[in-house]
């Protein structure tokens, strides 16, 4: 209902740029971003939008966020928000945590394998119910062309040499989606 998507509503965010967004059941969860150039400000607040009835809810958490950041990545697994990596608006980074939404906690993750450099401005999807995917980015200076694989229940990365097809060139600010064991990317090269 287009009336209802644009109502206005106090506890909703602000406008910004650089969140992510996941949706599970129907609701729509936003977290971190930025403000345009007249507002630089970064956010580390989780949002809730109830996309029946258009409510949003701020969620509170019981504990530290990752802090603010933007032009991370994000992914919806097990009720848990998956965040890796971005920009606090001076340092790209590449650590990971996750939010619980059933006790609206923050914990980091303790990663193993062959981590990700800093980036931001990578995509990311889920992959078999079990991974999370990311590709590219850039981290202020050198833009990505390498993809890799986060094992959720074994908090393990592994970096993923490509096998066929053509190869992808280097991107940043790219949006991805995964459809019957391919990870499609929405393209914005560099």
């Amino acid at each position: 209902n287009e009336n209802k998507s644009h109502k206005k509503n106090k506890t909703g965010p602000c406008r910004r740029w650089g969140h992510s967004s996941d949706i599970i059941d129907s609701k729509l969860f936003i977290y971190g971003g930025t403000g345009h150039t007249t507002n630089p400000r970064h956010w580390e607040s989780v949002y809730k939008l109830e996309l029946e009835n258009w409510d949003w809810t701020k969620l509170e958490a019981v504990n530290k966020s990752p802090g603010a950041r933007d032009s991370h990545s994000c992914i919806i697994h097990q009720n848990k928000l998956y965040i890796f990596g971005g920009s606090n608006g001076n340092d790209s980074k590449n650590d990971m945590y996750e939010y619980d939404l059933n006790t609206n906690s923050w914990k980091k993750i303790d990663c193993k394998g062959v981590l990700p450099s800093p980036r931001e401005g990578h995509s990311a999807c889920l992959f078999e119910d079990k991974y999370m995917v990311i590709y590219g980015g850039w981290n202020g200076e050198e833009t990505f062309d390498d993809c890799y694989l986060f094992d959720i229940p074994q908090k393990t990365w592994i970096k993923v040499d490509k096998k066929t097809g053509p190869e992808p060139t280097p991107r940043e600010s790219q949006s991805c989606c995964m459809l019957r064991g391919y990870m499609y990317l929405l393209d914005r090269k560099s």
